[in-house]
């Protein structure tokens, strides 16, 4: 019964069912968000480093549904040969 409230319910399917949360962007970190999710820098770092990412090379960031943290690398694109 509940899931067929909240399928009727967009919000209420969210916040039910959670949602994935955007950190960061392009070696950008949204310090606010990661306030008021509760994660420490430390946490960053610590995803960033078991993926060999720098900052900088950090595409996205994301906090997931079941805690975890992802990250993805900026693509890089080819020197032009000359």
């Amino acid at each position: 019964m509940i899931s067929y409230i909240a399928s009727r319910d967009r919000r209420l399917e969210d916040m039910l069912e959670g949602h994935e949360v955007l950190l960061g962007r392009n070696g950008r970190l949204f310090e606010n968000v990661m306030k008021a999710h509760r994660i420490g820098r430390n946490e960053i770092d610590q995803v960033l480093h078991a993926n060999d990412i720098d900052l900088e090379e950090m595409e996205y960031l994301f906090l997931e549904t079941d805690g975890s943290i992802n990250v993805t690398k900026q693509k890089q694109t080819p020197e032009p040969s000359s």
